[in-house]
């Protein structure tokens, strides 16, 4: 990975930190790589201030971890003297959300009582919050946003794959709404219509997630022509 792709991923992966705070330890994970960055950059601020969001979600207060991690993005850009933009703006947005997100999912502080939340969503089960299929959506296209606009294939059907993904921000979440609309399509057609239900409210939370990041996408593109 050469310098120019590092520095571009220590604001990113912190933002990522906040993003997947409930599905401790994958925040930890992010963090962790953000202060293998600093210390290969030797950035004693942002070593410092990562290893505090590691430390912090690491003795499970991953909410506390999480805004840490917010708040030392918004030092590096103030720092910097430049305002967020492109992916990280996404990104930041998403952050915010997630943050409101996770304050309202009742004991999704790690992945075992994330996926344990989920499942009882997906079940049915009475008293689970409708921000947990949300927060689902939010965490995987805030990770797929941020990874393909990173991508740089050359050549052959893998690149034009890399380009098409990099281009166009919404592709994965569409593709995820058309998958499970097929799949809720299926259920109902075998008289589960309680999990075509559901999967079906998970395909239009990735829809809405689709459009507006091509609507993004399209905004961006007119400013660039003008």
């Amino acid at each position: 990975m050469d310098e120019a792709r590092e520095t571009n991923a220590v604001p990113t992966h912190l933002l990522l930190t906040t993003i997947l705070a409930p599905m401790f330890p994958v925040s930890v994970i992010t963090a962790g790589y953000v202060a293998y960055v600093s210390w290969r950059r030797r950035d004693l601020a942002f070593l410092v201030g990562s290893i505090a969001c590691v430390v912090l979600a690491a003795l499970r207060n991953v909410f506390v971890g999480a805004v840490a991690a917010t708040s030392v993005a918004m030092l590096y850009y103030i720092i910097n003297r430049r305002l967020p933009k492109g992916v990280e703006v996404i990104l930041w947005i998403a952050a915010c959300l997630s943050l409101t997100s996770t304050y309202f999912m009742r004991g999704a502080w790690g992945l075992p009582e994330y996926v344990a939340g989920f499942r009882a969503w997906w079940s049915g089960s009475a008293g689970q919050s409708s921000l947990v299929p949300a927060h689902f959506v939010l965490a995987f296209t805030s990770l797929s946003v941020a990874y393909t606009s990173g991508l740089r294939v050359r050549g052959g059907r893998l690149g034009i794959l890399a380009n098409y993904l990099r281009e166009n921000p919404g592709a994965v979440p569409v593709i995820a709404f058309m998958v499970l609309l097929i799949m809720a399509a299926g259920w109902l057609a075998l008289g589960l219509e309680g999990t075509a239900n559901k999967a079906a409210e998970l395909a239009y939370y990735f829809l809405v997630a689709g459009v507006a990041l091509q609507l993004y996408a399209t905004l961006k593109e007119g400013e660039a022509e003008d």
